[in-house]
């Protein structure tokens, strides 16, 4: 779809972009994170939303950032009541910081357990029951391939937890793989998105 054409099919009324990333270069790059590849403000987001018709949007915090939310939050208040936030915090946070990002529409932990990811497995038991009770969920990114090594630790996640990008497997996977069936398992919790 090139950007002067509009898709085939008309999004249901009140559809929601569940990931997308804001880079905006008043923020700048954080210390550990990759180079953002762009600039995307906000202004470009809202031409790609209304053209995809979409009205809802969950912004999810870039690695760029690291834990520096601020991007992500100013996102949100620009983009107003139809948008929502996944953020990342240290395990430093304060429940004074956790209530500023809840009010700023943050609504989510991300867990990057890849390279350049600024969580991983060794902070996610703490934080994810940390944020669970600002009524936050987890998001965890990994490569799928691993999710029979992690099956039990993301299941003792608090609440409801997405798998990101539909398990990432940075190798395929066939369905009868022991990963995409602890996928399944996981899916099958009945708290996993």
């Amino acid at each position: 779809m090139s950007a002067a054409t509009s898709p085939r099919l008309e999004a249901p009324p009140h559809s929601c972009d569940t990931h997308m990333h804001v880079y905006d270069p008043r923020f700048p790059q954080a210390q550990g994170g990759p180079k953002p590849p762009g600039n995307f403000p906000v202004e470009a987001y809202r031409r790609m939303q209304a053209r995809l018709g979409v009205s809802r949007v969950v912004i999810v915090q870039p690695n760029a950032y690291q834990d520096d939310n601020r991007c992500t939050v100013d996102a949100i208040a620009q983009l107003g009541a139809d948008a929502k936030g996944v953020g990342v915090v240290k395990p430093s946070v304060t429940d004074a910081q956790l209530d500023a990002l809840t009010r700023g529409g943050i609504r989510g932990i991300r867990f990057m357990t890849l390279p350049g990811g600024a969580l991983g497995w060794d902070v996610m038991d703490g934080l994810a029951a940390r944020v669970h009770a600002f009524g936050w969920h987890a998001v965890v990114q990994l490569d799928g391939r691993t999710l029979p090594e992690r099956e039990a630790q993301i299941l003792r996640l608090p609440g409801r937890f997405i798998i990101d990008h539909v398990g990432k497997f940075l190798d395929p996977v066939p369905p009868q793989h022991p990963a995409f069936k602890s996928l399944l398992k996981l899916v099958d919790s009945g708290r996993c998105w």
